[in-house]
This record gives structure tokens, sequence and C-alpha cells, in this order.
């Protein structure tokens, strides 16, 4: 019998949790990643209590998410800018949904999600995954993809999962369109908790790092979401901007692993006290 062809554009999270989906019996899935290492960038990822519902039930992963350091997400803590606690709200989703709101390092969840996709143990055959493999145009009538190098890979079934900057979009839409702005640019910082705790007292006093908890901390037009990642070991903050306040164009392609400008967010963050802005130096990464 021959075998259903999918092929699936992108070797993200997304890429790897709809072959996961996809998996089942006659079915030859391949996987087009177009960087050369397949891997994720660092930065803290939360998955609902509907998606984890499905991940750890209906896929059996709930040992490989262990395995991938997951944290259990106890709540939503609310500070004002002088440190204190306005507001908490419990999330009591395993009574309500049966799963949990759990934490994440990107790169730990997309490696989990990469090794169940490729299993050999799994229901299916194995996902092939094939990097280097960038896509550059589209038939979706014919269920063709081409790739930069001229080949063209076939399939009767062609997910597109490579993320906003789409090359699929154009083709299944007939037109061209550009992801629209939210009027909202992220921050993106990773502090070792260990670091944080050693060197700045202040901000660990007023808000307990070590917690799960997802704290926030909210003035004027900018806010602070942060949450700790990997059982402890590392912060994570997304500090959310207005788009006038980045550097970067919104209509422009960006890069999910642009630098960011230091000064330039101490300038946007200046109505937050010393406490939470001395942190800003450990590390700094900027996204569209």
């Amino acid at each position: 019998m021959v075998p259903f062809r999918i092929v699936i554009v992108g070797g993200g999270i997304a890429g790897f949790t709809a072959a996961i989906a996809l998996r089942g019996p006659n079915r030859h899935i391949t996987i087009l990643e177009q960087s050369t290492l397949n891997k994720e960038i660092g930065a803290l990822i939360s998955l609902q209590p509907n998606a984890s519902r499905i991940v750890e039930s209906k896929w059996n992963l709930s040992e490989e998410l262990l395995e991938a350091r997951q944290m259990v997400d106890e709540g939503f803590r609310i500070y004002n800018t002088e440190g204190h606690l306005v507001n908490t709200v419990p999330l009591l989703t395993k009574e309500k949904y049966g799963a949990q709101r759990l934490l994440f390092h990107r790169r730990d969840l997309h490696e989990t999600l990469k090794r169940a996709a490729v299993s050999p143990t799994r229901a299916g055959d194995p996902v092939i995954v094939r990097v280097s493999s960038r896509v550059v145009d589209c038939d979706a009538l014919k269920g063709t993809v081409t790739l930069d190098s001229g080949e063209i890979v076939e399939g009767d079934l062609i997910v597109g999962a490579d993320g906003i900057h789409s090359v699929l979009r154009k083709h299944v839409l007939e037109e061209a369109i550009s992801p629209m702005p939210t009027g909202y640019s992220a921050y993106r910082l990773m502090i070792p908790i260990e670091i944080l705790e050693k060197e700045e007292p202040d901000f660990c006093a007023k808000i307990n790092p070590q917690e799960p908890f997802t704290s926030m901390i909210v003035a004027h037009d900018c806010r602070l979401i942060m949450g700790p990642g990997r059982q402890g070991e590392v912060y994570g903050i997304v500090a959310l901007v207005p788009d006038d306040q980045m550097t970067e164009d919104p209509h422009a392609k960006q890069s999910w692993v642009a630098e960011g400008d230091l000064k330039k967010m101490m300038e946007t963050f200046a109505d937050f006290p010393s406490w939470v802005t001395n942190i800003f130096k450990y590390d700094l990464k900027a996204s569209l």
C-alpha cells in the first residue's frame, strides 16, 4: 500500500507538534527545517491546560515532560512598582480542567517533542527530519514544495508550520498578507536564579524567583511578565513595550534573536524602581 505522504514545513515546536498529532499507520511524514541545527531559542514558554492535557493524556508524554524540567504554574501575582502585592489569581486548572498550566524552557520542550516525533516506539513510522531545507515556493494544488536548492518535494498533505514570516501563507491564501503588528514589542531576558539570589537581594526580597508563580509588574503602557523555569534554575522575563519605544521597525521582517538596546530599554522603564531595572543588565534580547 502506498503511504500517505505528509510534508511539514518548519521544524519548530509547531512543526513537531503537528508531526506527533499526525503520526499513524501508513503515513510517511517529513519535516523540512531551514536551519542547520534545528535548535530553539532560549526563552520560556507555557502550555495552557487545554494543550497540556492533550500532550500528557492523548500523546502519553507525561514522563517526557518531566524530563524536560517542567514547572507547574500555581497562579498569577500582580505587583505595583513599589513591590507590593496587589492581587493574586490562583490557577485551579487541575480541578477545573483536568490539567495544569506548565512552564518550560523552549529548548527543552522542543527537544522533547522532537524525540517523540522521531521515536521508533510510538505509533506509525518515525518522522524524517531534514535540516538545511529552506522552502522557497509551494504549489498547494499539486502538493509540492520547492527548496532553495531547486529540489521539489511532493506530498499528499502539506502543513505550514513556518512561523509568523511564513513562506507558505501566500500560497494557501493566494495573496501575500503581512503579519499585523499588535502595537507592542517584547524584550526577553533569561537570568540564572543563582545570580539573582546572589547579586540582587532587593529584587528577591520582593519577588521570590523560586516560587512557581507568574509575576507581573504594570506601569502605564509597559509591563513585566516574569516566572521561573527549569525547575528553579532560570528566571524568564518578558518586557512588553509600545512599538515606538523599540529601535526596530515593526513592519519589517524581524529576527527573534536580535540584540536589544539596553540604554533604550532603561529609558522606557524609567518609571520602574531600581530594584527591578537593575536586573536588566544580566541578559538582554529583543524580539518583535
